[in-house]
């Protein structure tokens, strides 16, 4: 519902019955008097998109109103607003969202919500752009038609969820991913490790090196964990931003160097739960020197010597 105008009330829709609508985009639509996008009611607004300029008065204008999971540029007035979760409101707070789940005064820098425009389907849309807040926001089990049942696909046919979640609002962003290229080597010798298995945490996507250690992976674009594995190795855990700057570089470590580590600081690392307890004979008389044993991730522990 795009580009309606209205010489009274409800420039998008105006109605004295109950309506619903979900997976819609109610979009620059302008009225003579209240209610640009909506007016009247009640409506019950499911994962929609409502977008209005505030040329035209009050975006949505009447009472007994329910929104959930719905994505509001405008405002509200009236009374009776109900928020079933997983609204968003930009750029004020004027409809009355009290779910913890709400997103209230969302700025449009934040929310990142692209003109009305065909972006596939046969209608047209708002696109979430890269890094809208409004993206990956319910969780599957949440994103449900009226009748409780999976919401399956957004306006224009796009599966949902795409990512680990839902978004919200009519849109479903589609998920954008990089080519990420680097290799895996011994610490210590620098020799490449063939055969290890570089993952993205929390999702089925892996790769393993080859000969030269070096391997290749498409990557949603965003902040990622990659898990760095080996049997015979102890592995690494680091988080990247993808797209990369250039090609990775991870480091395994092979047992045998660990128990080396382990001997000589009379230490059983796989037991240690968070905190290290490390043994050694100080010459007498000395205290409070420290020294660091550096792991993983470039972060360090600290122990006293006294």
């Amino acid at each position: 519902v795009a580009d309606n105008q209205a010489s009274a009330d409800g420039g998008g829709i105006s109605t004295r019955d109950a309506l619903m609508l979900t997976n819609s985009t109610v979009s620059g639509n302008t009225a003579g008097s209240l209610g640009s996008g909506l007016f009247g009611g009640p409506f019950t607004v499911v994962s929609s998109t409502i977008w209005d300029d505030g040329s035209s008065g009050a975006t949505l204008e009447g009472g007994g109103w329910s929104m959930t999971r719905s994505v509001l540029r405008g405002d509200c007035a009236g009374f009776g607003f109900v928020s079933g979760g997983y609204n968003i409101e930009s750029p004020g707070d004027t409809c009355g969202f009290d779910q913890t789940s709400d997103q209230l005064g969302v700025t449009e820098v934040a929310l990142k919500l692209g003109p009305l425009a065909d972006n596939g389907g046969p209608t047209m849309t708002h696109a979430l752009e890269v890094g809208s807040v409004a993206i990956d926001r319910i969780p599957a089990e949440d994103c449900v038609d009226p009748d409780g049942e999976p919401l399956k696909t957004d306006q224009r046919g796009v599966a949902r969820p795409q990512g680990p979640a839902c978004d919200s609002g009519a849109f479903e962003a589609e998920e954008v991913s990089a080519s990420v290229t680097g290799a895996v080597t011994y610490a210590g010798s620098g020799m490449p490790a063939e055969g290890a298995t570089v993952s993205v945490r929390g999702t089925p996507i892996s790769a393993v090196t080859d000969a030269t250690g070096e391997f290749t992976l498409d990557v949603p674009v965003g902040s990622t964990f990659f898990e760095v594995s080996k049997d015979g190795s102890w592995g690494q855990i680091e988080l990247v931003t993808v797209p990369t700057s250039g090609d990775l570089r991870f480091e395994l470590v092979e047992d045998s160097v660990v128990a080396e580590v382990e001997d000589a600081l009379m230490i059983d690392f796989s037991e240690a739960l968070g905190v290290v307890d490390v043994i050694f004979d100080a010459p007498s008389g000395l205290g409070g020197e420290t020294a660091t044993l550096s792991v993983s991730h470039d972060s360090s522990l600290t122990f006293d010597a006294g």
